[in-house]
């Protein structure tokens, strides 16, 4: 990608942290390049500021792989600047831009990769257990009732390792925690993976290795990237045959994801024929049990695992010590498992669907349908593949009749799109039925400039301009501050407050391209939400309503704050037909502006 100095200078008006001359001086030299006024190149300056910038990515790279973040995107914006100050009265050779550039769409990448940390640590909980070396020495000691094993299909042991497990998980502490969340967590999958284990011939008390892995979180994460109950990483994941993308990660659906390790584990015994190199396999990678298989000349996991990593040593007694407490919780101090059979109704939707729009028609709450989604995000199914849609029981034959009767057009006035080579807006806008100008003003873009791997919401045609009503609700600010929410958008907040997005960065010294995070405070000039796009219920009684040309029930429901059911009951309505010149009643609300 070739990079003007005009675009440096634009670049660098989104370092916060710059003086107000590092922009002077960027500027002076932008209109430099322009007027082809000549400057001098400082070679010597070039090289010492992509040594600088290249030393404070690497430095950000570090940080997030010990999980501090914030600490490593700062280190991001303090790389871009280091790139784009100019020295006043110096120009850029084109080897300088070039390499700006590539820093540019590098920091980006670095960027997208925190910002998917960040979001799920704010969803979730980061599941990496804390190392046992240093913890109390004590043995959990038989309380006289018999022998510390619980009768189990899985071949368990006992020894000091294990031992000291039990009782760090039973004692106050970090372990205690996360088992007494797990059990907590434990009784809603428990009796669904018993029974895949069992259709598949596994030991079924392999049912308790999420207690470990992720305290049975569906939205758990590690700083290895591993999500959901059974932490996979991308590529295994992919690998057993589980979608891994944007806008749905099906390593944090509790079904597919059982599939999958079920798969996986079974595949590891039969390589091994070992149930203990089999877990070592599952957590470190089945590369690193052949290597200790051939450095130790052993098949036993006791006599080998001085040559696996750390974390797998204890890995192996962990599980153990978990099934131990998990099938007897009342002797260990954990109340007893309450399990319950998962049900739920399905529906399956082959065209984007906004689980907020469905939520509403359905009324029910957004984070009930989340919660039994979890491995949809954003609230967005993609385009070009089935997707199944969990629901309360009871709601799916309600569900199937909104959709059929609301035109799939109308099903998600936004989606979202992953840049590919090649890619330019315009294509993407052709492609999708939007314009570029909805595209950059939904996502904050000052230019046309995008690159391969970046995330776009695509607004759909006269959709740009149009929240959710619990989105727009939603963005009240609290005296000059607004929190921000799951999904916002610059551009979103900017419209929602009446300013610019340019104010808005201005006032919290943002860049238009570093992304948000739910929980992060905004100051918003002025504090209040602009009139325009504020819903205004002004009563409750019923009103009457002319059909236009191109209405739709859909629409018109969502122009009054109710449902398409409640609108096809008050006019008698069975199907979705209406004319130009329908007068139809409306129940209950009047339309917003």
């Amino acid at each position: 990608m070739q990079c003007s100095a005009v675009l440096v200078a634009v670049l660098a008006a989104g370092c916060a942290s710059a003086p107000s001359t590092r922009t002077a001086n960027l500027h002076t030299t932008a209109s430099t390049a322009m007027t082809g006024t000549p400057a001098a190149t400082d070679t010597g300056w070039e090289e010492a500021a992509r040594r600088h910038a290249e030393s404070l990515l690497d430095e950000s790279r570090s940080l997030a792989a010990e999980g501090r973040n914030e600490e490593a995107l700062a280190r991001i914006d303090e790389a871009i600047c280091v790139a784009l100050e100019l020295p006043a009265g110096r120009a850029t050779s084109p080897d300088h831009l070039d390499w700006v550039a590539r820093l540019i769409t590098e920091a980006d990448v670095l960027e997208d990769d925190l910002a998917l940390i960040t979001e799920n640590a704010a969803e979730g909980e980061l599941v990496d257990l804390p190392p046992i070396e240093g913890l109390p020495t004590a043995i959990a000691r038989d309380d006289g009732t018999g022998s510390l094993l619980p009768s189990s299909d899985f071949p368990l042991e006992l020894n000091p390792t294990v031992l000291k497990f039990v009782d760090v998980m039973s004692a106050s502490g970090e372990y205690q925690n996360r088992i007494a969340r797990g059990l907590g967590r434990a009784g809603t999958y428990l009796p669904m993976i018993r029974e895949k284990l069992a259709t598949a011939g596994l030991p079924e008390d392999l049912a308790y290795l999420p207690l470990i892995e992720s305290a049975f979180s569906t939205t758990a994460y590690s700083r290895a990237k591993a999500h959901g109950l059974w932490q996979f990483i991308a590529g295994t994941g992919r690998r057993y045959g589980l979608a891994v993308g944007s806008l749905l990660d099906e390593r944090r659906d509790p079904e597919l994801s059982t599939d999958a390790a079920i798969a996986y584990l079974k595949d590891l015994y039969l390589e091994f024929g070992d149930w203990n190199l089999a877990l070592a396999g599952y957590n470190s990678g089945e590369g690193n049990v052949r290597r200790a298989i051939q450095r130790s000349g052993s098949r036993d996991f006791w006599t080998l695992q001085n040559h696996l990593p750390k974390e797998t040593r204890n890995y192996v007694p962990a599980f153990m010590a978990s099934v131990i407490v998990a099938k007897q919780p009342k002797r260990f101090g954990f109340p007893p498992i309450a399990e319950d059979d998962w049900t739920y109704d399905r529906v399956v939707v082959g065209d984007p669907l906004d689980l907020q729009f469905l939520a509403r028609e359905l009324d029910l709450e957004v984070a009930d349908v989340r919660e039994l989604n979890p491995a949809i995000r954003l609230d967005l199914t993609p385009a070009g593949r089935d997707t199944a849609i969990r629901l309360p029981a009871g709601y799916g034959t309600r569900a199937e009749q909104v959709l059929a009767s609301t035109p799939t057009s109308q099903w998600a006035p936004r989606t979202m799109y992953t840049v590919r080579k090649g890619d330019t807006l315009s294509v993407i806008a052709r492609h999708h039925g939007s314009t570029v100008s909805d595209i950059r003003q939904a996502n904050g873009l000052h230019s046309t400039l995008i690159h391969p791997g970046q995330t776009l919401i695509v607004p759909r045609a006269g959709t740009a301009g149009s929240a959710p009503v619990e989105q727009v609700q939603q963005r009240v600010a609290h005296g000059d501050t607004y929190v921000v929410q799951r999904n916002d958008t610059l551009w979103e907040i900017a419209r929602s407050f009446g300013v610019t997005v340019d104010h808005l960065c201005a006032a919290n010294g943002l860049s238009p391209r570093r992304p948000i995070r739910p929980g992060q405070r905004l100051t918003v000039p002025g504090g209040q939400p602009a009139a325009a796009t504020t819903p205004a219920w002004t009563g409750s009684g019923p009103a009457t309503y002319t059909v236009r040309r191109g209405d739709t029930l859909f629409e018109i429901a969502r122009r009054f704050g109710i449902s398409v059911s409640q609108l096809q009951q008050a006019n008698g309505l069975r199907g979705s037909r209406i004319n130009p010149g329908d007068v139809l009643q409306i129940p209950g609300r009047q339309a917003r502006g």
